[in-house]
């Protein structure tokens, strides 16, 4: 009887590896600012389905803490100057992959630098708008009670303050949510008001962008 030992070998990384992991990245000018979108995919094996499925997000979850240094790898001018702006991932639970699309820009905007984690982009802006008329009724939402508000001046003011944040969306489709939830003191000191009240707060949610958006409208007396 007769054996034989046959030996391959290859220097495709698909058949030599357990984790195997891609990118791309092209830049792009938006207004004054640079943008650099990068595409990753993290494809891993296993024995089966489930295996292979665990296996990629472990893969995953080690590695994309990583994707700036992968633009600078690419495009060595942005080092030190770019935030990321935006993220997508989706998972093929049945190829055991992973692809991201993370898009960084120039925007100081999005510099997350003492943000919590997940938050990657606050921002709160003023509007004070056209005053209304002399008196009116309010629900302050403070005490959830109706005020007659009157002012000296010939006519009160009015305001919107918007907060807007922007969310990693593997903490959760309400995790911007519950950061702006907090931020209501915040919004109040923007206003640079001493004598004001709430009269409507509403949060939205555009789960495409990952962006929610809370606005507060004031009656200034």
């Amino acid at each position: 009887m007769k054996a034989s030992l046959t030996l391959q070998f290859s220097t495709d990384p698909k058949k030599s590896q357990e984790n195997i992991i891609y990118y791309s990245c092209s830049k792009s000018k938006v207004g004054a600012f640079l943008n650099y979108s990068l595409n990753v995919n993290y494809k891993s094996k296993g024995k089966n389905l489930s295996q292979r499925y665990d296996n990629v997000l472990q893969f995953w979850n080690s590695q994309k803490g990583n994707n700036e240094s992968k633009v600078v790898d690419l495009f060595p001018e942005s080092s030190g100057i770019i935030y990321e702006k935006s993220r997508n991932a989706t998972i093929n639970k049945t190829q055991g992959s992973v692809t991201e699309s993370i898009v960084f820009s120039t925007n100081q905007d999005y510099n997350s630098s003492g943000l919590p984690d997940g938050i990657i982009k606050y921002k709160i802006s003023v509007d004070k708008q056209e005053k209304i008329k002399r008196s009116a009724v309010v629900l302050d939402l403070v005490n959830l009670k109706q005020k007659l508000v009157t002012s000296n001046l010939d006519k009160l003011g009015s305001a919107t303050v918007t907060a807007t944040a922007i969310s990693d969306p593997s903490y959760g489709n309400f995790h911007a949510k519950d950061f702006l939830n907090t931020k209501t003191s915040e919004m109040n000191t923007a206003l640079e008001e001493s004598n004001y009240y709430a009269s409507d707060d509403q949060i939205s949610i555009d789960l495409s962008s990952g962006t929610t958006t809370r606005v507060i409208q004031y009656i200034i007396a």
